[in-house]
């Protein structure tokens, strides 16, 4: 949710997209192996891609 909050404060993408991501798939992946790695591929996107759009 903060990933969420502070794309959207401060009109970047990656953190927006990132954020949604951390809250939708824990719906959507019943592999408990596969969603840890997703997540945290997602949780270390912000830092490692930095698009300002």
């Amino acid at each position: 949710m903060a990933y969420f909050m502070y794309g959207k404060k401060q009109q970047k993408v990656v953190p927006l997209i990132s954020g949604v991501g951390l809250c939708v798939l824990p719906y959507v992946i019943d592999n408990n192996t596969v969603l840890i790695c997703v997540c945290v591929g997602l949780a270390i996107a912000p830092f490692v891609i930095n698009i300002d759009l």
